[in-house]
C-alpha cells in the first residue's frame, strides 16, 4: 500500500465521494484513478466504496482506512516541512487567525518577529473564536488567539494576558469622571455603543448582566458586530463604548479618553493555542516565544 494509492483516496473522499471532481484535482483522468481505487480494494482485501446509482458511499472499511490515511499522509507532510525547514533555515509563512481585540497586538509582535526572521511571511485571519477552532483543525491556521474560555480538549494554550475592561469615552460628551476610572453607575446616562455578536458569549451580556445586578439601564444607542464600526461612531462622538483595556489602549485615539471601569471583576484570559500532537512549524514556536 503505496501513500500514492492512499491519497487518491483521500482525495476522492474530500471531494464528496466523486471520482469525476477528484480526477480533475488530482490532474488524472477518471479510468486510472477508479483502476488506482480497485487495486487499493484488492490489496486490502475489502471494499472501499458501495454504489448507489451514481453515487459513491464509503463502507465501513472505508471510513477506517480515510481516517489513517489522513494520519500517515500529514505525518509525511510534517516530516518533509520539518527536514527542509532543517536545511534551508528560517523561512516560509505562519498562518495565524485572531479575534479581531487581538489585531493591534499582533501587528506589534509580527513587527518585531519580521525584524528578526525577514523571510517568514504571515497570512492572518480574523474571525470568532469557535470558526478560529475550526480553521485550527483543518489545518487552514497554524496558531489561533483568543479569549478564555473555550473547550480546550483538542489544543495546547499558552496563557498570556489577564485583562480588566475600559470605557473609550468621546471628549465631546460630559461627565463628572475624575482620574482614570469610571463606574458603570457614572456612565448609564450618556449614550452607549455596543459591541453586539452574534453568539451569547462575549462582551454585551457580560456588561448588560452587571448593569442589571446595579439596577441601570443603559442609554444605548446604537449595537454593532464589528469592533471598526463601533470604533467609528465612538470616534465621531456619538457615545461610548466599553472594550477589553488592552485593546482599547491599542486603538488609543485622542478624540476619545480610556477610562478602566471599577466595578467590574470581570478579568478577560488571552490565549494563543494550537492543536495537539501536530507538527508545529519552527516559525510558529519561535513566535510563541514572544508570548511567553
Amino acid at each position: 500500500m503505496d501513500t500514492r494509492k492512499l491519497r487518491y483516496f483521500v482525495t476522492i473522499v474530500d471531494s464528496d465521494q466523486n471520482i469525476t471532481k477528484a480526477a480533475k484535482l488530482l490532474n488524472l483522468a477518471q479510468p486510472p484513478l477508479s483502476q488506482q481505487v480497485k487495486l487499493l480494494e484488492e490489496e486490502l482485501g475489502v471494499s472501499l466504496f458501495e454504489r448507489h446509482g451514481k453515487r459513491l458511499y464509503l463502507t465501513q472499511s472505508g471510513e477506517v482506512l480515510y481516517q489513517q490515511a489522513v494520519k500517515i499522509l500529514q505525518s509525511i507532510e510534517d516530516a518533509r516541512c520539518e527536514v527542509m525547514e532543517t536545511a534551508e533555515g528560517l523561512r516560509g509563512k505562519l498562518n495565524i487567525g485572531i479575534y479581531d481585540f487581538y489585531s493591534g497586538l499582533i501587528a506589534e509582535k509580527i513587527r518585531i518577529f519580521s525584524n528578526k526572521y525577514p523571510l517568514v511571511t504571515f497570512k492572518i485571519l480574523e474571525h470568532e473564536p469557535q470558526q478560529l477552532i475550526g480553521l485550527l483543525k483543518d489545518r487552514t491556521i497554524d496558531l489561533a488567539f483568543v479569549n478564555l474560555p473555550i473547550p480546550m480538549d483538542d489544543f495546547s494554550v499558552r496563557i498570556f494576558g489577564d485583562h480588566g475592561l475600559a470605557c473609550a469615552v468621546p471628549n465631546n460628551i460630559g461627565g463628572d469622571f475624575t482620574g482614570h476610572d469610571v463606574s458603570l453607575y457614572e456612565l448609564k446616562d450618556i449614550p452607549w455603543i455596543i459591541l453586539k455578536r452574534d453568539s451569547q458569549s462575549g462582551l454585551q451580556p457580560i456588561i448588560l448582566n452587571e448593569c442589571s445586578k446595579l439596577g441601570i439601564t443603559p442609554n444605548i444607542l446604537c449595537e454593532s458586530n464589528n469592533v471598526e464600526s463601533v470604533l467609528a461612531l465612538v470616534n465621531a462622538g456619538l457615545g461610548a463604548a466599553i472594550f477589553p483595556a488592552f485593546f482599547v489602549q491599542h486603538a488609543a485615539n485622542p478624540k476619545y479618553r480610556i477610562l478602566n471601569l471599577k466595578d467590574i471583576s470581570l478579568k478577560m484570559e488571552s490565549a494563543v493555542i494550537w492543536m495537539k500532537e501536530r507538527y508545529l512549524s519552527k516559525q510558529a514556536r519561535l513566535f510563541l516565544e514572544l508570548f511567553e
